[in-house]
């Protein structure tokens, strides 16, 4: 029967116990317990420390003892053109960030209200006046400090930038051999700040700025309320060690100096004050001053699940009040590997940490349920758990009281292999699952699932609407499973449709179908007959689904950013129309007798696409735009590949596309692609 444990707790049994020791169990019951007081805090982080350290520590004991020879070094902790017609007025419709829930805005790095677009390239916010498309220009732009990754833009004109930047507190690095199992980072390798610019979209000035540690891992916004999740690695103090000198051929003498080291360890870890794990934040005032922003030792909670020790924020600025500090909700707990959020709730899961391989072990993930929506911060509401891994935020969704995920799942066994001189290995059994949770009352508890829709293959891709549920597998074929989920407790699988190769993302365009994009892969095993492809599934009935259009792009060599990132993936539903950035090669084009790189293509191929067909429109080449790096003595060009776009109409019901590269914007009909209106090109940057 599984037990739940402390972490501290199931060290002890691991270090007291006879015979060799077995993994953490897996938390039935988790529960994120309040943490209240800095004392509490520091005690509470260092508990944790303490039990990750010596698990990790013993990991290299139980290695040695089942594989013998040298030591490794493992993982440390985780750390212008035609003239045309200029429409009158606004535009009736246009495009915005593709997301998943509506009423919730996902961070991107091109953002746009109509007309205006705004891009993030190298480390400069652009600003271009989009509308009238003819009149395409860009505007001013703004210097971003660090690495600007993604921005949000609001209704009322306001940009929130996140941006990376070193350490702002310059944390000592704990060195020497890094750990069994801490991904591949020592110490406090991995450090880093989060800066938040906020911006006036309409004069391109800074309000406010703000400095967060650790790194956003997901960010939403609900109207003036912007929430980033952080993971922030653990500052381990210089003089914790994760090697040992002694020597490697006399076992004994081996393990007693392992044991020795996790008592100094811990003497140097319960030494550590709260501020050398967790530094402040900041705010830079209107003066330019920086001051500190400490953590609210009131706002923490410690996991009882067996996770990494990791430091998970979920921090809420508030756009209306700019210059108030966040509201920081902080768990000592494992990092966040996937966020999902409707307009009430944000559920924030993390993995079982096994401490170490061994038969049986199964892929399971914890779930946090917090209210949001709302000033103030976010409030915790309950915990629960699931076995399988989701792939992405679509796997999730939150209907009536209830939360769908589609899960990966595996299951570790032993199997004897190799002749003349066998030996053990472990493997995994790979399949897959939709579960269906209770999310009200303090534990979310799984109340109906579908096991083993497709054994053996992968969950590609998944979407939720309504009732229904629909998940793509493959692993030689793409299943489509659809699924009836009026009764929550006892889904089923409703109907399956049975194609050639894969779709990575589904977008309803109606009631009634789905536009999905994958991988063609055909029947004959001749990887060069590859190819992009879309495809539209009737899903009226969901006792047979059929798929009623289907377009195969480029070559086996080609791609698009929008297969993996359904922010590139743009549906003008008023249109009907479909852009997506395209790439490819085509050997065939190298005759030798000019350039190489005229054999690639990159360029935004846009399709008109109705329930019944799919029909290529043309597309838009930014080939001509180039950026130039200079390095020493010489310098280089290159064009960049288009990844984004965005499109609108005007009120006489012709649409433009714009395409977007890190060169700049350009802008097209979409009735004649091969005709751009104008040109907005991007200056360089040193």
């Amino acid at each position: 029967m599984l037990r739940r444990l402390s972490r501290l707790a199931l060290f002890l049994a691991l270090a007291c116990g006879s015979g060799e020791p077995q993994p953490a169990s897996i938390a039935m019951r988790p529960a994120l317990r309040a943490v209240q007081g800095c004392p509490a805090v520091e005690k509470a982080i260092q508990d944790a420390a303490v039990a990750q350290m010596r698990h990790q520590l013993e990991a290299q004991i139980i290695w040695r003892r089942r594989w013998g020879g040298g030591p490794v070094a493992m993982g440390g902790p985780a750390g212008a053109g035609p003239a045309t017609s200029t429409p009158a007025g606004p535009p009736s419709a246009w495009t915005t960030t593709n997301v998943q829930t509506p009423g919730v805005d996902e961070p991107d790095f091109v953002k746009n209200d109509g007309t205006h677009i705004f891009v993030l390239s190298g480390r400069k916010l652009f600003a271009a006046t989009s509308w009238p498309p003819a009149q395409l220009a860009l505007g001013p732009s703004l210097s971003i400090e660090g690495y600007p990754t993604e921005m949000f833009l609001d209704d009322k004109g306001r940009i929130a930038v996140v941006s990376l930047v070193p350490p702002a507190d310059g944390p000592s690095l704990g060195m020497g051999m890094c750990p069994v199992g801490m991904g591949g980072l020592c110490g406090s390798y991995g450090a880093t700040t989060t800066k938040v610019t906020l911006v006036d979209a309409a004069q391109l000035q800074v309000v406010a700025e703000l400095y967060l540690p650790g790194f956003v891992a997901h960010a939403r916004r609900i109207g003036p309320q912007v929430y980033l999740v952080l993971n922030d690695v653990p500052r381990w103090p210089a003089e914790v060690k994760w090697w040992v000198s002694a020597d490697w051929q006399d076992e004994a003498a081996w393990e007693r100096a392992i044991r020795q080291l996790e008592d100094a360890n811990e003497a140097v870890i319960r030494a550590a004050p709260l501020d050398q794990w967790l530094p402040p934040a900041q705010r830079r005032l209107a003066g330019g001053e920086t001051v500190s922003v400490a953590y609210d030792c009131s706002q923490f909670r410690a996991s009882d699940a067996p996770e990494r020790l990791g430091f998970l924020t979920i921090a809420t600025i508030d756009l209306d009040h700019p210059d108030s500090p966040p509201a920081r909700t902080t768990l000592i707990s494992d990092y966040a590997s996937l966020v999902y959020a409707s307009t009430g709730s944000l559920y924030v899961a993390s993995s079982h940490w096994w401490w170490w391989e061994e038969p049986e072990q199964v892929d399971w993930t914890y779930l946090h349920r917090f209210d949001i929506g709302h000033p103030g911060g976010v409030l915790y509401l309950a915990s629960g758990g699931l076995a399988g891994h989701p792939l992405n935020p679509f796997s999730f969704d939150e209907s009536g009281g209830y939360l769908r995920v589609a899960v990966n799942t595996s299951r570790s066994h032993r199997v004897s292999v190799g002749a003349p001189a066998p030996h053990d290995e472990l493997r995994l059994e790979l399949s897959n699952a939709v579960r269906v949770l209770a999310t009200s009352g303090e534990e979310i508890k799984v109340v109906g699932e579908l096991n083993d829709l497709s054994p053996g293959e992968w969950v590609q891709s998944s979407r939720f609407i309504g009732a229904r549920g629909f998940v793509v597998t493959f692993k030689r074929i793409d299943p489509l499973f659809a699924l009836d989920l009026s009764d929550p407790k006892n889904p089923r699988k409703a109907g399956v449709l049975e194609v050639p190769g894969f779709s990575t993302y589904l977008q309803p365009i109606d009631d009634s179908h789905l536009l999905a994009i994958g991988v063609d892969l055909p029947d004959i095993p001749d990887w060069r007959q590859r190819s992009l492809q879309l495809s539209v599934f009737d899903v009226s009935d969901i006792s047979a689904p059929k798929r009623t259009a289907q377009a195969k792009i480029g070559s086996a060599w080609a791609y698009s950013d929008a297969l993996w990132d359904h922010h590139a993936f743009n549906w003008f539903g008023k249109m009907n129309l479909l852009a997506v950035p395209f790439y490819d090669w085509d050997p065939s084009l190298d005759t030798g007798s000019g350039p190489y790189w005229n054999s690639f293509s990159s360029d935004l191929r846009v399709f008109e696409v109705s329930p019944s067909s799919i029909t290529f429109k043309g597309a838009l080449s930014m080939k001509d735009l180039y950026l130039t790096s200079t390095g020493g003595t010489w310098s280089w060009s290159w064009s960049p590949w288009i990844r984004r776009s965005v499109m609108a109409s005007d009120s006489a019901g012709a649409a433009y596309v714009y395409a977007i590269s890190d060169a700049g914007i350009r802008v097209a009909p979409a009735a004649q692609l091969s005709a751009p209106l104008a040109t907005a090109t991007f200056p360089p940057q040193r």
